[in-house]
């Protein structure tokens, strides 16, 4: 199969990608930030951002299948909980200012199409990108716990 350009997400769904981690406000004017400096000459006629080549022949781990150790689902749980805990909110700007896996899978946890959409882009299994999901879902829930106010529009004091 050629390698070609992969349309990955639009403006809009990378801001509520963001807004996941990040208050509302900030996430769009990172966003807009993000699609400027990545962007501007990188989407196609419906603004997606236009990844250079096909997403799997970037990112092949996503297609590997990966042991998982034998845990008990409370201990799963509670790693996913800390995926970003090693992150302030200092951090958060440097960690979605780039472009990675991380960032497709916070932009599949945005909508059931987006999902889809990136299931496909990373050569994911159902099963896989479900299980992925789930925990980032349990990742981005604890964040969210820490460092942003209930309502997911301000950073907490």
């Amino acid at each position: 199969m050629p390698d070609r350009p992969t349309p990955l997400f639009s403006h809009s769904e990378l801001a509520a990608a963001f807004a996941l981690l990040m208050p509302s406000g900030p996430a769009e004017q990172l966003a807009d930030r993000w699609f400027t400096e990545f962007a501007s000459d990188r989407t196609d006629h419906n603004g997606w951002y236009l990844h250079p080549h096909s997403w799997n022949q970037h990112s092949q781990q996503a297609t590997r299948p990966t042991s998982r150790p034998n845990r008990k689902e409370s201990q799963t749980e509670s790693q996913d909980d800390l995926l970003f805990a090693p992150f302030t909110p200092a951090d958060v700007e440097g960690l979605l200012f780039r472009l990675g896996d991380t960032h497709l899978a916070l932009v599949a946890l945005v909508s059931d199409e987006t999902f889809e959409r990136m299931r496909q882009v990373r050569g994911m299994t159902a099963a896989g990108a479900d299980r992925n999901r789930q925990q980032l879902q349990r990742a981005v829930a604890a964040w969210r716990r820490r460092w942003l106010t209930e309502d997911g529009n301000a950073w907490r004091k």
